[in-house]
């Protein structure tokens, strides 16, 4: 995973937190701003979710989310070269 990368949850998840944070939502697509290592983890910031940083037990931050309950999109370059040329007439020599 990198920085930039469209993710989505691969499952819904209940979070919690003891502030009223926002946190991401099943179905909806996040672009990764930051990847944080923690006790062995790793954790996503997501460009489009902004929490205020919060003391919590292991530290002060802004909450973050583990990145075993993301996914990658697959983004693929669209191509309608296929669809162009069956609309094209084919030429027949006489």
């Amino acid at each position: 995973m990198r920085i930039g990368q469209k993710v989505t949850q691969i499952r819904p998840v209940a979070w919690t937190g003891p502030y009223d944070e926002t946190h991401p939502q099943f179905g909806v697509v996040y672009t990764v701003r930051a990847i944080n290592l923690h006790k062995g983890d790793y954790y996503f910031h997501f460009f489009e979710i902004r929490n205020p940083v919060h003391q919590y037990v292991d530290g002060t931050f802004e909450m973050d989310y583990c990145t075993q309950f993301f996914r990658p999109l697959v983004e693929r370059e669209t191509d309608i070269s296929i669809f162009t040329k069956m609309l094209a007439p084919e030429l027949v020599e006489t």
